[in-house]
């Protein structure tokens, strides 16, 4: 009887462990989170790789538009993603990037910040940009709830 009731106690906490569900993280923290692991692969993948840029490619939306500045006609997800990936062949991207304001609301957010870009030659290890960039980024839900980039314009 005492094995039946300790087994019983035991299921039970088991159970009840089993159903906590982990701590919902805040709109703000996912967005947050979202946006920096954009910076983070840029800087820290081998975007020269193709299955790795594709990685990339999976944080940007199907309806993706990029602004560039100085009123540059806008570009889908394809035609500035393939862009990127041609460029990211030859160069090493590092960005420094600072938030400055991030606003969510429902399943839209959008993120104001500024950076520093420095793009390297992979092979002489010489600086072809440096320049620093005011951006805004859009980003929405997917059907998956999964936060994806929808706008990126420079200023």
């Amino acid at each position: 009887m005492k094995k039946l009731l300790l087994s019983l106690i035991v299921l039970l906490i088991l159970a009840g462990i089993s159903c906590q569900k982990e701590p919902t993280k805040a709109p703000e923290d996912e967005v947050k989170e979202t946006f920096l692991s954009v910076y983070d692969r840029f800087n820290n993948e081998d975007l020269s790789d193709s299955l790795t840029f594709n990685n990339l490619k999976l944080l940007y939306a199907d309806d993706f538009v990029f602004l560039g500045d100085k009123g540059s006609i806008p570009h889908d997800k394809e035609s500035i993603l393939q862009s990127w990936e041609g460029l990211f062949k030859n160069l090493k991207p590092n960005f420094e990037v600072t938030i400055d304001r991030l606003e969510v609301s429902g399943d839209l957010a959008y993120i104001l910040y500024h950076y520093h870009e420095v793009l390297t030659n992979i092979e002489t290890n010489d600086t072809v940009i440096d320049v620093m960039h005011s951006a805004i980024m859009v980003m929405k839900k997917d059907a998956d709830n999964n936060w994806k980039c929808s706008v990126l314009k420079w200023t």
